[in-house]
Order: C-alpha cells, then sequence, then structure tokens
C-alpha cells in the first residue's frame, strides 16, 4: 500500500483495507453474481462465439470482443451502452455492463 495512501486513511479504515487485501491474496474473495438477461431483452443481442485454444472471440451486437476487452454497443433506446467482456465460455458469455453492480450472463439459444 502506498505511503500517501496510507496517510490519507485513518486506523480502521487502514486496517479493514489491509484485511480486504489479505482475503483477496488468499483467494478468499466471492465470485460475482451473475444474472441472466431476461428472455427478449432487446438491448443485447449475442452473436457467434468462437473458442479457440490461446484466444476466444464473442460478437454482441455486431461488436467482436475478447475477454477484458470493451466496448460501447449500439442500442435503440438511449444510444449507446458501455460493456466489459469478461469470461467467454462454449455457449455462454459474462459481462460487465457500465453502471450495474453485477455481471450479466448471455446464452445462446
Amino acid at each position: 500500500m502506498s505511503r500517501q495512501f496510507r496517510e490519507e486513511l485513518d486506523a480502521a479504515a487502514l486496517q479493514q483495507a489491509q484485511a480486504l487485501t489479505a482475503q483477496f491474496k488468499a483467494g478468499n474473495w466471492q465470485a460475482p453474481i451473475t444474472r441472466m438477461i431476461p428472455e427478449g431483452a432487446p438491448r443485447l443481442k449475442l452473436g457467434a462465439i468462437t473458442v479457440g485454444a490461446k484466444n476466444s472471440l464473442v460478437t454482441i451486437n455486431g461488436k467482436a470482443l475478447a475477454e477484458r476487452e470493451g466496448a460501447t454497443i449500439s442500442i435503440k433506446l438511449a444510444g449507446g451502452l458501455r460493456i466489459k467482456c469478461l469470461k467467454i465460455e462454449k455457449d455462454s458469455v459474462v459481462i460487465a455492463v457500465e453502471g450495474e453492480d453485477t455481471p450479466r450472463l448471455l446464452q445462446i439459444k
């Protein structure tokens, strides 16, 4: 933890930050909860998924993404929706939508 950051925290906050850091390093971190996009949701359309030995790609609303890549997806209602591809599987993808706390699971029908 940087010296400057430590100087800005009070003792209780510093202790809490150190405890959380120790939990994370030990692998004791809760996996994100994913939720299904409601059936027929018009905003996000999962296209093709290509799973490769080294790289996997997915298309969402016509944009190709690899894991850990982000993009602004065009949607009818509000212009653009910023997403990030978190994990690609053979028949599903987990994404993070900017402004939402919980990742979303998109599946091929």
